[in-house]
């Protein structure tokens, strides 16, 4: 069972439970503009990226 938690929350865990922690990294790597059609669809699909980091790369980008 997935549980979405906010970003400060005591939460208890009891043996066997599996702990998933997900951050933002670092900046990436290479000219945002030059990535992949390919690529940025499935980013924004999986939710690694909003709509409004895809316009602001592509605002970067011009």
């Amino acid at each position: 069972k997935v549980i979405n938690l906010p970003s400060k929350i005591s939460y208890p865990l009891e043996k066997g439970d599996i702990l998933v922690i997900r951050t933002g990294g670092g900046a990436g790597y290479g000219e945002p503009g030059e990535r992949a059609a390919g690529d940025v669809e499935r980013d924004l699909r999986d939710g690694f990226m909003s709509g409004g980091a895809l316009h602001a790369a592509a605002d970067a980008a011009d």
